[in-house]
């Protein structure tokens, strides 16, 4: 339909942080009249209606997403490992605080995460590739490999977020200029 049909309209309603050149903002469509020809296809609602065309799209988009979110936790735990190295304790420990059991336990978490994130994300992006049949399945699993990723960075931002603590949220103790550590949209974890 034509971006000025009448009962058309977009609200841009897309203000996250760090995420604007992604915006995905939302189409209201309120009695706007799309005469046949401009029909490509009908389907039904949701997965219900995820023909080849729509499964395709899904193929090629969920795993990109997947390994955005991958490299989002890669960089955390870099830069988790990086600064604990540089970290002491106040309790005067004469060696960083990487040598802290515990830190060393929240950083083999966040590999842990990340090796299943990993293993998921490529495992499905093989079998789209190769054209192994999931039949009805491979909706869900497309989305699961992506929802598996995004939850998983959020762990992995958030138990990096633990080891450096809030002093490394800043521009002024990043190496490289960029900003300290990626925030975990949706993260609920007080900083230390």
């Amino acid at each position: 339909m034509a971006r000025d049909t009448a009962g058309y309209r977009i609200v841009e309603t897309w203000d996250t942080l760090g995420m604007r050149a992604t915006a995905s903002q939302d189409t209201i469509i309120e009695g706007a009249f799309v005469p046949d020809r401009q029909v490509i296809r009908v389907v039904k609602p949701g997965f219900a209606g995820a023909d080849d065309f729509v499964l395709g799209l899904f193929g090629r988009f969920e795993p990109m997403i997947a390994n955005i979110y991958i490299g989002l936790a890669e960089r955390a735990r870099d830069l988790a490992i990086e600064r604990i190295k540089k970290k002491n304790s106040v309790a005067e420990m004469t060696r960083s605080m990487a040598y802290h059991p515990e830190v060393q336990h929240m950083i083999a978490d966040i590999v842990i995460e990340l090796e299943g994130m990993i293993a998921h994300a490529d495992r499905i992006a093989d079998d789209w590739t190769n054209g192994v049949d999931h039949g009805d399945m491979w909706a869900a699993k497309l989305v699961a490999a992506k929802y598996h990723c995004v939850e998983g960075a959020f762990r992995a931002v958030d138990l990096a977020m633990d080891v450096s603590g809030a002093a490394e949220c800043s521009r002024a103790t990043s190496s490289n200029g960029s900003t300290a550590m990626p925030a975990a949209a949706g993260s609920t974890r007080r900083m230390r």
